[in-house]
């Protein structure tokens, strides 16, 4: 399994990943917080990704940026959910 702490994001080009926050499930505007993320948190629990979330069972993150592994080779990225998910990696499913 995961881990529940904060994973670092040490290999982000920039200070770290855009976090577009969204108060529905669908990704739909309007967003109620924009900020840059500098660790993703691999748990949120029954809570809400942001304190301006409303609704603990209806809510997105839409997370952009560039990240480049400080290694070569296979890399494995993981995405779990109870409700549902995406993972988008240069623009591929």
């Amino acid at each position: 399994p995961l881990p529940t702490s904060s994973l670092p994001l040490m290999c982000l080009e920039g200070n770290g990943l855009q976090a577009v926050y969204y108060d529905n499930d669908l990704f739909t505007e309007p967003s109620v917080a924009i900020n840059i993320v500098t660790t993703l948190n691999t748990d949120f629990g029954t809570g809400l990704g942001h304190p301006n979330m409303t609704n603990a069972d209806t809510w997105s993150i839409f997370y952009s940026g560039i990240f480049r592994p400080s290694t070569t080779g296979s890399h494995t990225f993981r995405l779990d959910s109870d409700d549902g998910g995406r993972l988008n990696i240069d623009g591929l499913r």
